[in-house]
Protein backbone atom coordinates (compact mmCIF):
# COMPACT_ATOMS: atom_id res chain seq x y z
CA UNK A 1 0.00 0.00 0.00
CA UNK A 2 2.31 2.90 0.83
CA UNK A 3 4.41 1.93 -3.00
CA UNK A 4 1.00 2.72 -3.87
CA UNK A 5 1.08 6.09 -2.18
CA UNK A 6 4.26 6.73 -3.04
CA UNK A 7 3.56 6.10 -7.10
CA UNK A 8 0.66 8.05 -6.71
CA UNK A 9 2.40 10.85 -5.68
CA UNK A 10 4.82 11.00 -7.93
CA UNK A 11 2.69 11.03 -10.87
CA UNK A 12 -0.11 13.19 -9.24
CA UNK A 13 -0.37 16.96 -7.29
CA UNK A 14 -0.65 14.34 -3.79
CA UNK A 15 2.84 15.38 -2.79
CA UNK A 16 2.12 19.22 -2.33
CA UNK A 17 -1.52 18.72 -0.30
CA UNK A 18 1.39 17.89 3.04
CA UNK A 19 -1.45 14.49 3.50
CA UNK A 20 0.37 12.23 5.73
CA UNK A 21 -2.82 9.56 5.69
CA UNK A 22 -3.41 6.64 3.67
CA UNK A 23 -6.31 7.93 2.06
CA UNK A 24 -6.51 8.63 -2.05
CA UNK A 25 -9.25 11.20 -1.95
CA UNK A 26 -11.43 11.54 -5.82
CA UNK A 27 -9.77 13.83 -7.57
CA UNK A 28 -5.82 12.59 -6.98
CA UNK A 29 -7.86 8.80 -7.93
CA UNK A 30 -8.88 10.61 -11.59
CA UNK A 31 -5.85 12.74 -12.35
CA UNK A 32 -3.78 8.93 -11.79
CA UNK A 33 -6.43 7.14 -14.26
CA UNK A 34 -6.17 10.05 -16.77
CA UNK A 35 -2.33 10.15 -16.89
CA UNK A 36 -2.90 6.09 -17.44
CA UNK A 37 -5.03 6.31 -20.13
CA UNK A 38 -3.22 8.77 -21.76
CA UNK A 39 -0.22 6.05 -22.04
CA UNK A 40 2.11 8.23 -19.95
CA UNK A 41 5.53 7.16 -18.87
CA UNK A 42 4.98 6.96 -14.89
CA UNK A 43 7.48 8.05 -12.36
CA UNK A 44 7.68 4.66 -11.07
CA UNK A 45 8.48 4.03 -7.09
CA UNK A 46 11.20 1.27 -6.32
CA UNK A 47 10.52 -0.71 -2.88
CA UNK A 48 13.43 -2.47 -0.91
CA UNK A 49 12.83 -5.95 -2.70
CA UNK A 50 13.61 -3.58 -6.27
CA UNK A 51 17.13 -2.14 -4.53
CA UNK A 52 18.11 -5.21 -3.45
CA UNK A 53 17.49 -6.84 -6.67
CA UNK A 54 19.60 -3.86 -8.39
CA UNK A 55 22.42 -4.55 -5.87
CA UNK A 56 22.30 -8.26 -6.93
CA UNK A 57 22.48 -7.48 -10.49
CA UNK A 58 25.78 -5.47 -10.19
CA UNK A 59 27.66 -8.10 -7.79
CA UNK A 60 26.91 -10.29 -10.65
CA UNK A 61 28.47 -8.07 -13.41
CA UNK A 62 31.33 -7.23 -11.35
CA UNK A 63 31.77 -11.12 -10.63
CA UNK A 64 31.30 -12.34 -14.17
CA UNK A 65 34.25 -9.42 -15.19
CA UNK A 66 36.38 -10.94 -12.13
CA UNK A 67 35.84 -14.62 -13.34
CA UNK A 68 37.10 -12.93 -16.74
CA UNK A 69 40.08 -11.63 -15.78
CA UNK A 70 40.98 -14.41 -13.73
CA UNK A 71 41.10 -16.49 -16.74
CA UNK A 72 43.62 -14.68 -18.41
CA UNK A 73 46.03 -14.78 -15.52
CA UNK A 74 48.75 -17.39 -17.05
CA UNK A 75 49.43 -18.79 -13.35
CA UNK A 76 45.76 -19.82 -13.13
CA UNK A 77 45.67 -22.14 -15.80
CA UNK A 78 45.76 -25.31 -13.74
CA UNK A 79 42.72 -23.86 -11.69
CA UNK A 80 39.00 -25.18 -13.14
CA UNK A 81 35.82 -23.38 -13.41
CA UNK A 82 35.19 -24.25 -9.91
CA UNK A 83 38.40 -23.58 -8.51
CA UNK A 84 38.00 -19.98 -9.84
CA UNK A 85 34.45 -19.42 -8.73
CA UNK A 86 35.87 -19.96 -4.91
CA UNK A 87 38.79 -17.63 -5.40
CA UNK A 88 36.40 -14.95 -7.36
CA UNK A 89 34.34 -15.68 -4.21
CA UNK A 90 37.50 -15.09 -1.37
CA UNK A 91 38.60 -11.93 -2.80
CA UNK A 92 38.18 -8.50 -1.07
CA UNK A 93 37.03 -5.25 -1.60
CA UNK A 94 40.20 -2.80 -1.83
CA UNK A 95 39.22 0.70 -2.59
CA UNK A 96 41.98 3.20 -3.08
CA UNK A 97 41.54 7.29 -3.63
CA UNK A 98 43.09 9.20 -6.36
CA UNK A 99 47.61 9.73 -6.13
CA UNK A 100 47.64 6.89 -3.37
CA UNK A 101 50.02 3.95 -3.48
CA UNK A 102 48.19 0.56 -3.45
CA UNK A 103 51.94 -0.69 -2.93
CA UNK A 104 55.30 0.98 -3.45
CA UNK A 105 58.47 -0.46 -5.00
CA UNK A 106 60.33 -2.22 -1.82
CA UNK A 107 57.12 -3.15 -0.50
CA UNK A 108 56.92 -6.57 0.75
CA UNK A 109 54.40 -8.41 -0.92
CA UNK A 110 51.50 -11.71 -1.46
CA UNK A 111 48.92 -10.31 -2.48
CA UNK A 112 47.28 -10.33 -6.06
CA UNK A 113 45.04 -7.62 -7.19
CA UNK A 114 42.15 -7.11 -9.87
CA UNK A 115 40.82 -3.78 -11.04
CA UNK A 116 37.35 -3.72 -10.98
CA UNK A 117 36.91 0.25 -12.13
CA UNK A 118 39.45 2.98 -12.04
CA UNK A 119 42.94 3.29 -13.75
CA UNK A 120 46.67 3.26 -12.02
CA UNK A 121 50.23 3.31 -13.33
CA UNK A 122 52.82 0.96 -12.35
CA UNK A 123 56.14 2.84 -12.31
CA UNK A 124 59.87 1.58 -11.11
CA UNK A 125 62.07 4.22 -10.16
CA UNK A 126 66.37 3.48 -10.26
CA UNK A 127 69.34 5.37 -9.67
CA UNK A 128 71.28 6.79 -12.76
CA UNK A 129 75.15 6.56 -12.95
CA UNK A 130 74.99 10.32 -11.91
CA UNK A 131 73.17 9.91 -9.06
CA UNK A 132 69.61 10.94 -9.94
CA UNK A 133 66.46 8.97 -9.45
CA UNK A 134 64.72 8.00 -12.85
CA UNK A 135 61.20 7.11 -13.09
CA UNK A 136 60.37 4.43 -15.57
CA UNK A 137 56.38 3.25 -16.68
CA UNK A 138 55.67 0.11 -16.24
CA UNK A 139 52.36 0.07 -17.67
CA UNK A 140 49.08 1.76 -17.46
CA UNK A 141 46.06 -0.51 -15.65
CA UNK A 142 42.76 0.16 -16.07
CA UNK A 143 39.71 -2.29 -15.69
CA UNK A 144 39.57 -5.58 -15.92
CA UNK A 145 43.31 -5.87 -15.56
CA UNK A 146 45.61 -7.91 -12.61
CA UNK A 147 48.72 -7.18 -10.67
CA UNK A 148 50.74 -8.42 -7.92
CA UNK A 149 50.44 -12.15 -9.11
CA UNK A 150 54.43 -12.79 -8.65
CA UNK A 151 54.43 -12.10 -5.33
CA UNK A 152 51.40 -14.29 -4.72
CA UNK A 153 53.21 -16.73 -5.73
CA UNK A 154 56.94 -16.28 -4.38
CA UNK A 155 56.31 -13.49 -1.49
CA UNK A 156 58.55 -10.85 -3.39
CA UNK A 157 59.59 -7.96 -2.26
CA UNK A 158 58.33 -5.68 -5.16
CA UNK A 159 60.24 -4.70 -7.84
CA UNK A 160 57.50 -1.27 -8.73
CA UNK A 161 54.87 0.84 -7.18
CA UNK A 162 51.52 0.82 -7.90
CA UNK A 163 50.02 4.70 -8.20
CA UNK A 164 45.92 5.55 -8.33
CA UNK A 165 45.19 7.88 -11.06
CA UNK A 166 41.83 7.98 -11.19
CA UNK A 167 39.59 9.83 -9.07
CA UNK A 168 38.79 6.40 -7.18
CA UNK A 169 40.27 2.54 -7.85
CA UNK A 170 38.22 -0.13 -6.93
CA UNK A 171 40.14 -3.19 -6.65
CA UNK A 172 39.59 -6.51 -5.41
CA UNK A 173 42.35 -8.49 -3.84
CA UNK A 174 43.55 -11.98 -2.18
CA UNK A 175 46.45 -12.57 -0.58
CA UNK A 176 48.58 -16.28 -0.32
CA UNK A 177 47.18 -16.87 2.82
CA UNK A 178 43.75 -16.64 2.32
CA UNK A 179 44.27 -18.13 -1.30
CA UNK A 180 45.44 -21.52 0.52
CA UNK A 181 42.39 -21.23 2.42
CA UNK A 182 40.12 -20.68 0.21
CA UNK A 183 41.28 -23.75 -2.32
CA UNK A 184 42.28 -25.66 0.70
CA UNK A 185 45.73 -27.06 -0.14
CA UNK A 186 49.33 -25.24 -0.36
CA UNK A 187 50.21 -23.20 -3.25
CA UNK A 188 53.03 -25.38 -4.64
CA UNK A 189 50.21 -28.23 -5.84
CA UNK A 190 47.79 -25.53 -6.82
CA UNK A 191 50.05 -23.02 -9.31
CA UNK A 192 53.10 -23.36 -11.09
CA UNK A 193 56.07 -21.43 -10.07
CA UNK A 194 56.64 -20.35 -13.74
CA UNK A 195 58.29 -16.84 -13.03
CA UNK A 196 62.47 -16.83 -14.26
CA UNK A 197 62.56 -13.35 -13.38
CA UNK A 198 65.63 -10.83 -14.49
CA UNK A 199 66.05 -7.27 -15.10
CA UNK A 200 64.90 -7.38 -19.11
CA UNK A 201 61.84 -9.16 -18.40
CA UNK A 202 60.67 -6.64 -15.43
CA UNK A 203 60.99 -3.83 -17.83
CA UNK A 204 58.66 -4.99 -20.60
CA UNK A 205 55.98 -4.31 -18.43
CA UNK A 206 55.50 -7.37 -16.96
CA UNK A 207 53.31 -7.67 -14.04
CA UNK A 208 54.47 -7.80 -10.39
Amino acid sequence: MTLIMRTVERNTNRCVHGKANMLINNAEATEFQALRKKGAQLNRVTGRAGLLDGIRAAASIVRRQLLQALRHVDIFERLDGGQLGILADAMADAPFEQDEWVFEQGDEGNTFFVIIEGKATEVHYEMSDDGHEVEHELAVLTDGMFFGERSLIKNQTRYAGVHVDSVRLHCVYITREDFEHALGCPMEDLLPDAYKIDHTELMTGCLW
